[in-house]
């Protein structure tokens, strides 16, 4: 999930790259997902 954060983010075209307003709500839902899926005993690579 962070590295394709990432790739959008290096994106050529500017119009395809996230606002900073959408990059800080996917880092907050990666953060979130890695917590729930600790709190359950999963792995944070089960997303990759």
């Amino acid at each position: 999930a962070i590295l394709d954060l990432a790739d959008s983010c290096l994106q050529a075209d500017p119009a395809h790259r996230p606002t900073a307003s959408e990059i800080e709500y996917e880092l907050q839902r990666i953060v979130r997902d890695s917590y729930s899926n600790s709190e359950m005993g999963g792995s944070e690579e089960a997303d990759e």
